[in-house]
């Protein structure tokens, strides 16, 4: 499986908006028995011991039972893991099979938090640093609250913008 780590995704968010809980659930894929039926070679692989392995072995044990994911640690931005995994699509209705590899990097919801205020800036440059040499962001809010427009979402999404347009 190739490494992806300078074509990767960053999953972004506020705190228990469902960034793990979703992305285990992609790399678990619980309904991927029904799929294989329908769509014979459809697989998701992943390297053995790998994080990818590590998160879609929780997700059986976790969302199986029906629990919630505990909130993604805020570590050093060196030591957030990449999630790399492989989804193969076979040919459907004429249209040919499909191989995507992901490399994803999950944000601890403080992260985003903290892009609202001005003095945690230097706290989290490295962070933004990560973030920006990614091709790709998936930002996960689950309920818009009204009184976080102003104070959340409307400042870090600026300050994402600013930072952004100054590289």
């Amino acid at each position: 499986m190739a490494n992806y780590r300078n074509g990767c995704i960053r999953l972004i968010g506020g705190r228990a908006s469902g960034k793990t809980t979703y992305l285990a659930t992609l790399i678990y894929c619980p309904h991927r028995r029904q799929i294989k039926i329908k769509m014979p070679g459809f697989s998701i692989d992943y390297e053995p011991g790998s994080e990818a392995e590590r998160l879609a072995n929780m997700a059986e044990d976790i969302l199986i039972k029906g629990a919630k994911f505990a909130g993604t640690l805020k570590l050093d931005v060196n030591h957030i893991p990449y999630y790399e995994f492989q989804v193969q699509i076979p040919a459907v209705n004429q249209l040919p099979s499909t191989t995507v590899d992901f490399s994803v990097r999950d944000f601890a919801g403080e992260i985003f938090h903290d892009m609202a205020l001005e003095h945690k800036y230097n706290e989290i440059q490295p962070y933004l640093n990560d973030l920006f040499v990614a091709d790709k962001w998936m930002v996960m809010i689950t309920d818009w609250e009204y009184e976080q427009d102003k104070k959340l979402y409307k400042r870090a999404f600026e300050k994402l913008h600013r930072e952004k347009k100054e590289r």
